[in-house]
């Protein structure tokens, strides 16, 4: 489910109002999504990670069950409450929506963006998720032998993570890979 503007910054606003640190935080989501929060959504602040984890959520498609660990680890928040009720209607909507696309043989598209070391890295990408690549652009860097890419799939990023670990050499595209809004160009060192 993809939130809207609005959604997005009253469920940030809940969230940091039910888990004012970053610990607590990082508790819920181990406790209750079974994920490790550092590894998902990595921030400046306690603001930006839990705006992270939200777009995360979002690109997942786990915005319910994010909604639903929350709510089960803070029953009595009332900003949660009041998150929950005003977008129950959307859940059920999209539910329905997701029994439709999938009936329906559509896919949806996921952008992302990532940088290789070299063209060949993305080649081999290719050939392991060609049948998946809606879209491709491959941008060489002026000075250096890097590829820039922008790539439309219906995948998720762990299933691109998956990929780009059977390309020999790939720890590049691994370590950078984002949904297209979320790319920075920064490594991730620890994904490899």
């Amino acid at each position: 489910m993809q939130l809207n503007g609005e959604q997005r910054e009253l469920f940030h606003k809940s969230l940091l109002s039910a888990f004012p640190s970053i610990s607590k935080l990082r508790q819920m989501v181990s406790f209750k999504l079974d994920e490790n929060l550092d590894a998902i959504a990595m921030g400046e602040n306690h603001s930006d990670i839990v705006f992270k984890l939200i777009k995360w959520a979002e690109s997942e498609g786990k915005v319910k069950q994010l909604l639903t660990a929350a709510r089960s680890s803070k029953p009595g928040n009332l900003e949660l409450q009041s998150f929950e009720e005003k977008t129950q209607s959307q859940f059920d909507q999209n539910s329905q929506s997701v029994i439709n696309i999938y009936s329906s043989k559509e896919k949806l598209l996921y952008h992302y963006k990532f940088r290789a070391e070299c063209g060949h890295d993305v080649d081999e990408l290719i050939k392991i998720l060609s049948p998946h690549i809606h879209k491709i652009t491959k941008t060489k860097d002026i000075d250096f032998p890097d590829m820039y890419v922008e790539m439309s799939t219906d995948l998720s990023l762990e299933e691109i993570q998956a990929a780009m670990r059977k390309v020999e050499d790939g720890h590049v595209m691994l370590q950078t890979v984002e949904l297209k809004y979320d790319y920075t160009g920064n490594r991730k060192y620890f994904l490899d």
